[in-house]
């Protein structure tokens, strides 16, 4: 992603920025695999790219590891949509056109990397802009207004009951780390890099409302890029009240206050 798009995306959103299309490449620069991937994940390719893109997939280790790095980092954000109801015309209108629809021809898996793109214009400006649209939605998830939600009371209740309260931990350097949800009385924290946690030390999770002294939430015990802590009270998680992400001793601080580096931390912004 250029510069503009950037500066653009932190002039709008500061810190809740997810991620940067220069992750995930050595030394900043901007991998052509990267790129596609990021595309593809973000789902602003072609119907044709997109086929073609998935039978490189299939030959392609590179572009597979690139394609699931971007997939843990965006994935976590499905789970904040909330469902909506479709009316019976839009049904309708989605059956009318699929049925209108030519079927898409198998692609030629052997033409070169360098033709695809040249075809499917990879690298022109418009692309880049609809990916950044499709990033924004993303961010949007995080920072839409309360009234835009579904009128259907039945459905904000199963919603808020999947994932009532959310918020995104960041480094001092406002890189988002961390994406937290509650799940009825437990949190889910989803790494949005890879979390590397010494052998003699454990990161622990801890709940700041106002001037008060943190409270421990719990040590955070990671798997496949994942922690959940349960049974977690109410009182503890609720709207502008702040997470923050601890480095402890094995099994947790042993005073019941933060004793070692904060990493992370971040406002819940909906209970």
């Amino acid at each position: 992603m250029d510069s503009s798009w950037l500066r653009f995306f932190k002039k709008m959103y500061g810190s809740r920025i997810i991620m940067t299309l220069h992750d995930d490449v050595p030394n900043g620069e901007e991998s052509p695999l990267n790129l596609i991937a990021a595309q593809y994940v973000l789902g602003t390719l072609s119907a044709s790219a997109r086929l073609r893109f998935q039978a490189r997939l299939q030959q392609e280790p590179e572009l597979r590891a690139l394609t699931h790095a971007w997939e843990r980092r965006l994935n976590p954000l499905t789970d904040l949509l909330l469902p909506q109801e479709v009316s019976p015309e839009v049904w309708k209108k989605i059956e009318s056109r699929l049925n209108a629809t030519a079927p898409v021809s198998v692609p030629d898996t052997t033409q070169s990397p360098v033709r695809e793109a040249a075809n499917d214009g990879y690298w022109k400006p418009w692309a880049w802009a609809s990916s950044a649209i499709a990033a924004g939605l993303a961010v949007f998830i995080l920072v839409r207004p309360e009234g835009i939600m579904p009128k259907n009371p039945e459905i904000i209740a199963q919603a808020q009951q999947v994932s009532r309260d959310v918020a995104v931990l960041s480094t001092d350097k406002q890189t988002p780390a961390w994406v937290v949800r509650q799940q009825g009385q437990a949190l889910v924290l989803s790494a949005l890099n890879t979390e590397t946690v010494p052998s003699d030390r454990d990161l622990e999770l801890w709940s700041i409302q106002g001037n008060t002294a943190p409270r421990s939430l719990g040590v955070l015990h990671i798997k496949n890029g994942q922690a959940t802590i349960s049974r977690v009270a109410a009182d503890l998680v609720v709207k502008d009240s702040t997470l923050a992400i601890s480095l402890e001793p094995k099994n947790g601080s042993p005073t019941g206050q933060p004793t070692g580096a904060v990493l992370y931390t971040g406002k819940i912004i909906r209970g």
